[in-house]
């Protein structure tokens, strides 16, 4: 992932399951930041994109509307998110990947957004409830993301990359 003219802080590293994943505010100026969550797939896959839409009972309309407007092999959604047309210009590529297990992921996320870039699975965090919070409530997330990535590699057979050997620095 490049981001030309931003600077990176507050990066994290960790593990959940068979994937190591990273967390990083990517910041650009003094105001603009963005929380990014990580996982390296290992392989480049077709772009798709995953965007958590907040459910009410007025949305049931518009929801049989929206999908009756997707062609015939698109699944339109799979519980909280939506898959924007734009987003996913592989059809095919996103009908493969919504199994019962990346269902099952999704209805449990909170994940504002997630999407695949390259060989990078690429989530926003929801936001979280003050700094007392934020670590139980990233690896929360990161759980849930490698859900995600495990939905994927079980629709793919892709294969998680070696663990890298990590070692605490100080300073």
């Amino acid at each position: 992932l490049t981001y030309p003219g931003h600077t990176f802080e507050n990066i994290l590293t960790g593990r959940s399951g068979a994937w190591e994943w990273t967390y990083v505010e990517v910041v650009q100026g003094q105001v603009k930041r963005d929380e990014l969550l990580v996982i390296d797939l290992g392989t480049d896959l077709p772009p798709t994109r995953a965007v958590r839409r907040i459910v009410t009972g007025t949305d049931e309309l518009g929801r049989a509307i929206t999908d009756a407007l997707l062609p015939a092999p698109l699944v339109g959604r799979t519980g909280f998110y939506g898959f924007p047309p734009g987003g996913n210009p592989d059809p095919a590529f996103l009908t493969s990947l919504v199994t019962p297990g990346m269902t099952a992921a999704l209805e449990t996320g909170v994940l504002q957004e997630w999407a695949i870039l390259g060989r990078h699975l690429v989530a926003t965090p929801a936001p979280f409830l003050g700094r007392a919070w934020a670590i139980t409530a990233l690896t929360d997330q990161a759980a849930t993301l490698a859900a995600i990535a495990d939905a994927i590699r079980d629709a793919t057979g892709i294969v998680p990359p070696p663990t890298q050997p990590r070692w605490p620095t100080l300073g």
